[in-house]
């Protein structure tokens, strides 16, 4: 089936940096997740600074139902 996918970055200092919502991907979030794509830009467009970030990936089927949550970290230089 397909899914929403919401995916939440977060800072070394867990303060969120960026959100991005995707419809349509499939589900299970393993497979969603890399249908996904950070351009490296807060929300208001700015490039991030060198850090280590936090990613959550968030899936919920048609229904609305919570498929799962996965989290990771990505590194910035």
């Amino acid at each position: 089936g397909t899914c929403k996918v919401q995916v939440k970055i977060y800072d070394s200092v867990n303060t969120l940096v960026r959100t991005i919502k995707k419809n349509g991907l499939s589900c299970p979030v393993e497979g969603a997740a890399g249908s996904v794509k950070w351009d490296g830009r807060d929300t208001d467009g700015v490039l991030a600074p060198a850090d280590t970030y936090t990613y959550k990936i968030q899936a919920k089927d048609n229904a609305k139902n919570k498929s799962r949550t996965k989290q990771g970290t990505v590194v910035v230089e």
